[in-house]
């Protein structure tokens, strides 16, 4: 398995999801060289089995402030009426492992899984145009394609084999909800027992 680090895990999660297209064996360490150290540190030598590691690399944290400082700048970005990476991914110029598509949405695993199965589901409608996130969402106007992205949800999550064992919606919204990209999208997680509360 090739382990991939940067500083926050958000880089290394793109050169792991680059590399298991490749079809090599790959897994960034969530959190970083700082989670990393702090993984070793609770490994030890004695358990230092593959298993124990993606399931201890999937719970590791990232910083709460760089999260929030990352989710201001995509605010800021989509503010300077640059197109967000979903709107590239929409469009065809980036890439993506797509799950389902239709008229009105799209689904595709997150390049940086934070559970098991960590997939995301997106209207087509440029975030420009559309929502950017939901609180923008406005009644009469909006509720045909909400409905829509999380009956997609449900369809993808059963074809998937997450429905029996159960899975989680998320979506953030906002600096403080740690939203990375202004573009609406949900998270599908599941594929492992999740905790509660999801975190703060």
């Amino acid at each position: 398995m090739v382990v991939c680090l940067c500083s926050s895990g958000l880089r290394s999660g793109r050169v792991a999801q680059y590399l298991r297209e490749g079809e090599f064996e790959a897994q960034r360490v969530l959190g970083g060289l700082p989670a990393w150290n702090e993984l070793i540190s609770k490994m030890g030598e004695a358990s230092t089995e593959e298993e124990n590691f993606e399931e201890q690399s999937f719970a590791a944290e990232t910083n709460s402030a760089e999260l929030k400082k990352m989710a201001t700048e995509a605010k800021a970005a989509l503010e300077k009426g640059e197109p967000t990476i979903f709107d590239m991914i929409c469009s065809g110029t980036i890439p993506a492992n797509v799950v389902y598509e239709d008229e009105k949405c799209l689904v595709f695993h997150d390049v940086a899984p934070q559970a098991k199965v960590h997939m995301l589901v997106i209207p087509k409608t440029s975030s420009k145009k559309g929502l950017s996130q939901l609180c923008k969402a406005q009644e009469g106007v909006h509720e045909e394609i909400l409905g829509h992205l999380m009956v997609t949800a449900a369809k993808v999550a059963r074809s998937e084999g997450l429905a029996e064992e159960g899975y989680r919606l998320v979506v953030n919204d906002g600096p403080l909800g740690c939203q990375s990209v202004y573009h609406l999208h949900i998270h599908i997680l599941g594929g492992q027992q999740l905790s509660w509360p999801p975190g703060v």
